[in-house]
């Protein structure tokens, strides 16, 4: 049961590493290379860090927190979803702060971490619930 647990959170620090390093990358090579060259890419650079964050909350909580009766797929990404929501709300009182692009962005990282959570996530607790102890 140990060993399977710290098999499931390296699993999940892989798999919290893909958008995290997406964010890093994104941050330091792509959107300066866009920014400078003047490229249009459809806010692509402006919105990719929405994009990754709810997945890359929602795994980075599976690190730290193992799977248990109390969090259902559902519970988290719809608490990580309003918390980016609620974040990109506060910086209405700021010159450039709301972009309504970053609201779309954020609900296709949820969409995405739902679809990707179902086969992720679920597979592991149904091994946990029929492992005999």
């Amino acid at each position: 049961m140990i060993k399977r647990l710290y098999l499931q959170r390296l699993k999940y620090l892989i798999i919290f590493l893909i958008p995290f390093g997406i964010y890093v990358l994104g941050l330091q090579v792509y959107r300066p290379y866009i920014y400078s060259n003047g490229i249009f890419d459809y806010y692509l650079a402006d919105t990719f860090t929405n994009i990754v964050a709810v997945p890359g909350l929602c795994f980075f909580f599976l690190i730290i927190n193992p799977i248990n009766k109390r969090f259902t797929s559902k519970v988290i990404i719809v608490k990580f979803f309003c918390s980016v929501i609620v974040l990109e709300l506060l910086n209405l009182p700021f010159e450039n702060g709301f972009d309504y692009k970053d609201i779309i962005a954020t609900i296709i990282g949820a969409l995405l971490t739902y679809v990707s959570w179902d086969y992720i996530v679920e597979c592991d607790a149904e091994e946990v619930k029929n492992e005999v102890f």
